[in-house]
């Protein structure tokens, strides 16, 4: 299932929005979000907040050498998923997963330029 809404995901029309992320990059950063969100053993498509919470805190740094220039660029890819996410999940799941996402997005963004 996660890796046909990986692909689903990579190839829709969602992701153009996000022209300045190379194809390659993309691929890296939503497979390393997938490998996290396994790791907790949550389902891709059907995120809780807490699970997201939990994804970014303990389950994706780990997946980046230190200052992985990708990590800069996650929480775009991230935002971009959850409108993917969206019409499956509902509108009110969807804004507490982008609430979720914002208040991660910071301590992520310093774990990975720390490591």
């Amino acid at each position: 299932m996660s890796a046909d809404l990986l692909e689903e995901f990579l190839s829709s029309g969602v992701v153009r929005g996000i022209e300045y992320i190379e194809a390659g990059d993309l691929r890296t950063i939503s497979t390393r979000f997938f490998e996290a969100i396994g790791g907790i053993g949550a389902d891709p498509g059907a995120l809780s907040p807490e699970e997201l919470r939990a994804t970014l805190e303990r389950g994706l740094p780990p997946l980046y050498p230190a200052a992985d220039p990708l990590g800069q660029r996650t929480i775009d890819v991230l935002r971009t998923y959850l409108a993917f996410l969206e019409p499956r999940t509902g509108p009110e799941r969807a804004r507490r997963l982008v609430e979720a996402l914002e208040e991660c997005a910071e301590p992520l963004r310093e774990k990975i330029r720390s490591g």
